[in-house]
Parts: structure tokens; C-alpha cells; sequence
């Protein structure tokens, strides 16, 4: 059975980065090249993960804010329905309440 891969986080890059910027003094000469490698590919991992980081909260925003505009239209629509069933209640009650001789106000 193949072994599946785990897709490094945030934080485990950064840990990354923070190892190897740690550890650039203790690098030989002949290391150095090899290590510059290293240091560059975390750099652009780093980068790279953070855009995708910062693309996803913008896109969750978006889902926020349209769910917010989504609710708030139904909440109006609701509230002018819920309004013209009370203009309606309120109009036939007046009409039977002046024919017993009192009026009846309600709704907001």
C-alpha cells in the first residue's frame, strides 16, 4: 500500500525557514552552496504557502460576507411579508371592529 503524502502547514514551513536561518552559521564552505539551495527552496515554499493561506481567507471572507448579504435580503423580504400579512389583519379587523363600534390597532 503506497503511503500518502501529508501536506506541510503553515507553521511546519515557517519551523522550517526558522531551522535552517538558525543554523546558517554552523554551515562549512563546502556546505554552502548546498545549503543557499535549501535556504532558497524554504524562502519560496514559505512565500508560496502563505499566498495560498492568505487566497483561502479571502475566499472564506467573500463566502462570509455573501451569506451575511444573503441573510440580510431574506430577513428583509421576511420583515415586508411579515408587514403586508399585518396591514392586511390590521385593515380587516378595523372593518369589523367599526362595525362594533371600537378600533383594534396592532403590528409594529
Amino acid at each position: 500500500m503506497a503511503a500518502v503524502a501529508r501536506a506541510l502547514t503553515l507553521y511546519d514551513i515557517e519551523e522550517h525557514l526558522i531551522a535552517l536561518s538558525e543554523s546558517m552559521e554552523m554551515v562549512t564552505a563546502e556546505q554552502e552552496q548546498e545549503f543557499l539551495e535549501a535556504f532558497r527552496a524554504a524562502l519560496t515554499s514559505a512565500a508560496e504557502k502563505r499566498d495560498r493561506v492568505a487566497h483561502h481567507l479571502a475566499h472564506l471572507e467573500q463566502q462570509r460576507a455573501a451569506r451575511l448579504s444573503e441573510r440580510h435580503s431574506h430577513d428583509a423580504s421576511v420583515d415586508v411579508e411579515g408587514r403586508a400579512g399585518c396591514f392586511g389583519r390590521r385593515v380587516s379587523r378595523r372593518s369589523v371592529s367599526r362595525d362594533r363600534g371600537y378600533f383594534v390597532a396592532g403590528c409594529r
